[in-house]
């Protein structure tokens, strides 16, 4: 005969059950959760106010940066794919006609964990924007020509669009919009790797 159904249900579990369960649970929590915060904080990112931006950017209110607004900036749709945008930002200063971040992307053969400078160069050459990747030290910065795209945080791309006379720098970050911020003060974020115009 068989067992019924609270029968089926009310007989010990073996001492391995709980533990394969929890394991079940877990995987599944992972499964479901990571991707979801994944998309929750780049729509977070993407949504927030004008000045929100820069505030949800801890590291540039510490460095005293100058919000100087987000007219005509390319912003990244993603957690990794500021490097597109950045090259976005980029055409745009040189008067290049940028595609979309999402074509950059593709070109650029951006992978989950984001894009390679090696990338974005083969990317912007598709389009004539011929450029190259270069290590510049802190006396180079004073002299660097811009545009130029730069790796700071060990994590992030930015486009430095300008220079005023009193040494601080115009900056179009994918995260943050344009800001103004001393040189000294970049020189904290950034590694010195930087793709510059060829020649």
């Amino acid at each position: 005969m068989p067992e019924s159904h609270c029968e089926a249900h009310s007989r010990p579990k073996s001492p391995s059950e709980p533990r394969v369960a929890s394991r079940r649970r877990s995987a599944i929590l992972t499964l479901v959760l990571v991707p979801a915060t994944i998309v929750l904080a780049s729509l977070a990112v993407s949504d927030l106010p004008r000045m929100g931006r820069m505030a949800a950017r801890v590291d540039l209110v510490r460095l005293d940066a100058e919000f100087l607004g987000d007219d005509a900036v390319v912003f990244q749709s993603a957690l990794n794919d500021c490097g597109p945008a950045a090259l976005a930002n980029m055409m745009r200063v040189v008067g290049v006609v940028a595609p979309s971040t999402d074509s950059l992307a593709v070109l650029a053969e951006m992978g989950p964990r984001g894009t390679t400078a090696r990338g974005l160069i083969r990317a912007a050459g598709r389009f004539g924007l011929p450029l190259e990747l270069v290590r510049l030290t802190q006396a180079d910065l004073a002299q660097a020509r811009t545009p130029f795209i730069a790796w700071v945080n060990r994590n992030h791309f930015v486009t430095v669009t300008g220079r005023s006379p009193s040494g601080h720098l115009t900056v179009v970050d994918p995260t943050a919009g344009r800001y103004s911020i001393s040189e000294e003060a970049f020189q904290e974020i950034w590694s010195g790797e930087s793709i510059v115009l060829a020649g």
